[in-house]
């Protein structure tokens, strides 16, 4: 015998009774270690995401130049890595904003399922 369950797609969805904020856990992280030389360290990573995103497109232009097509998972990978490098502050609380959703929608589907 087959069931079908009917649920709304909003309530498929919805927040589990606990909140998940990875994203203020973080802020509340570097706010605790801003100052000094954590910020030192940062502007030093900032510098290294700055040039590896730089060397890693020039990298790629070169070897379009010299007609290998280039690296195109290089080129991305890099520029992820340089990205995360140069700006912490703001890729890693985007991420992490993504993820919350994703854990909470995920929750949210269980514990509809699991009340059913």
């Amino acid at each position: 015998m087959l069931t079908t369950l009917a649920v709304k797609a909003t309530t498929l969805v919805s927040t589990a009774d606990t909140k998940i904020d990875l994203t203020g856990s973080w802020n509340k992280l570097v706010g605790a270690l801003s100052g000094g030389s954590v910020e030192k360290v940062l502007t030093f990573l900032s510098i290294v995401g700055v040039i590896l995103v730089i060397a890693s497109i020039g990298g790629y232009l070169w070897q379009r130049r010299r007609g290998g097509g280039g690296n195109h998972s290089g080129l991305l990978w890099a520029g992820l890595v340089g990205a995360l490098f140069a700006a912490p502050k703001v890729v890693i609380p985007i991420a992490l904003t993504i993820l919350d959703f994703l854990i909470s929608a995920i929750a949210g589907i269980v514990s509809n399922i699991a009340g059913s």
